[in-house]
């Protein structure tokens, strides 16, 4: 093997490889397909260029090692680069072993973050430097190594779904989401977008947009600190011309495993609400203290289909609307690498709800199905 090549490498002793190994690895492993693990490679049949040139090197459970640059390792994933396969995703289950010539900054639980040359092996991740450590596999929170470029911290997803009906009844429905996150071994940014407009026989029956913003800062392997949630909410046909949020929570991962993550957090909120339209003698705008409480999971059901569920409910008084629960049940599909199709069941719920001008009062529930098509990068 020319060792100036970067990309994927194979050790002798196995059958050769045709072409199609960018293919073959990117449907085997870069999406979960599960090969069964080899046994572990002695060390004299490692790729002669592990430790010697300079490049970071990869070994999946197949057996297949790839050449090239470690981007990072958070939240179980592991991003590389090479000049064959570009820049990739694999899941941190299917890395036996990642070898990094640059030194780099590596988070385990119980510890601050270090800083030395890395190998991760099966079991045990070690740290060569000036504070020497070798720890269980299981203890790493995240490696990030030292001068990588910020672009390297984000990932996201934009989707887009729009529904069209004429005849008897004429309809047209247009849904928005978008999900940006950027994250590091101690802290997480994340900023969530949702959208939705409809109308029937050219009355708008739906209109309300929703943002929300979480930075979050990760004390051990499983509790985090939520040190400010900004929140934003408008509905149109709710009476509910714009509701800001603030709050800070302490919070839990009850779960934290290849295939299951389940986080929990709750803490004191302030709430702003004004409301587009209210009866004589009412108030236009409430500001209250509230109690936020705030739940989600990811559930990957196989390597292509995920299962996702929020939940968040917040707790003031009666002219806060007393009780306001929102959820989100999303089931993803991965048609491509970067493609998903998805589905999700969307609830938002007010106990109370403020009479409008002309004396109505809006519905406290609002209940909607939506499908359409993500774009993740």
């Amino acid at each position: 093997m020319d060792a100036g090549a970067l990309g994927s490498y194979r050790l002798p002793m196995a059958p050769p490889k045709a072409r199609g190994l960018r293919a073959a690895l990117l449907a085997a492993v870069l999406t979960g397909a599960g090969a069964r693990a080899a046994p572990p490679a002695p060390e004299a049949a490692r790729p002669y260029g592990v430790g010697r040139d300079g490049f970071d090197w990869l070994e999946t459970n197949p057996g297949d090692w790839l050449k090239g640059w470690l981007d990072f390792v958070q939240d179980k994933d592991v991003q590389f680069e090479s000049d064959e396969l570009g820049v990739f995703t694999l899941k941190l289950k299917d890395v036996r072993q990642l070898y990094v010539e640059r030194p780099m900054y590596v988070r385990v639980e119980g510890r601050e973050r270090v800083f030395g040359a890395v190998r991760l092996s099966s079991t045990t991740v070690s740290v060569a430097g000036d504070q020497p450590l070798v720890v269980p596999r299981e203890l790493l929170v995240g490696i990030t190594p030292g001068g990588r470029r910020e672009r390297h911290f984000w990932t996201g997803k934009a989707a887009a779904g729009y529904t069209a009906q004429s005849g008897n009844t004429s309809q047209s429905t247009l849904d928005l989401d978008g999900d940006l996150t950027r994250r590091t071994p101690g802290s997480r940014l994340r900023g969530v977008y949702r959208s939705a407009y409809s109308e029937v026989d050219g009355k708008q029956n739906t209109n309300n947009q929703r943002a929300d913003v979480d930075f979050d800062l990760n004390l051990s392997a499983h509790w985090f600190w939520r040190a400010a949630s900004l929140g934003y909410f408008r509905d149109q046909p709710a009476n509910i011309g714009a509701r800001g949020e603030l709050s800070t929570s302490a919070g839990y991962r009850i779960f934290d495993t290849d295939k299951l993550e389940w986080r929990v957090a709750v803490g004191p909120a302030y709430q702003n609400t004004r409301y587009d339209t209210v009866s004589s003698g009412s108030r236009r705008s409430e500001s209250l203290l509230a109690a936020a409480l705030q739940t989600d999971v990811y559930w990957e059901l196989t390597s292509r289909l995920t299962l996702g569920f929020l939940y968040r409910a917040v707790a003031t008084s009666p002219a806060g609307g007393q009780y306001v629960h929102h959820n989100e049940n999303k089931l993803s599909y991965e048609i491509q690498r970067h493609v998903d199709l998805e589905a999700s069941l969307v609830w938002d719920y007010r106990h109370v709800t403020r009479e409008t001008q002309d004396g109505a009062f809006p519905k406290r529930s609002d209940t909607r199905l939506v499908t359409d098509v993500a774009l993740k990068f």
